[in-house]
C-alpha cells in the first residue's frame, strides 16, 4: 500500500466518522461530543467484528 492509498483510506474513515457523528447527533438528540463518542465506539466495534469474522475465513 503506498502513501496515496493510505491517505485516501484515512480520508474515507474521517468522512464516514463525520457522517456517523452527524447522524447520531440528529437522531439520538444528544450533543456533538456524545455523538462522537457513540460513533467512535460503533466504528471500533465494527472493526473488531470484521477482524474476528475475517479470521474465521482465513
Amino acid at each position: 500500500m503506498n502513501f496515496f492509498n493510505l491517505l485516501q483510506s484515512l480520508d474515507e474513515l474521517l468522512w464516514f466518522g463525520f457522517l456517523q457523528t452527524a447522524w447520531f447527533n440528529q437522531h439520538l438528540k444528544c450533543g456533538r461530543l456524545k455523538a462522537f463518542g457513540h460513533a467512535s465506539r460503533a466504528m471500533a466495534e465494527s472493526l473488531a467484528a470484521m477482524l474476528l469474522l475475517s479470521s474465521l475465513f482465513s
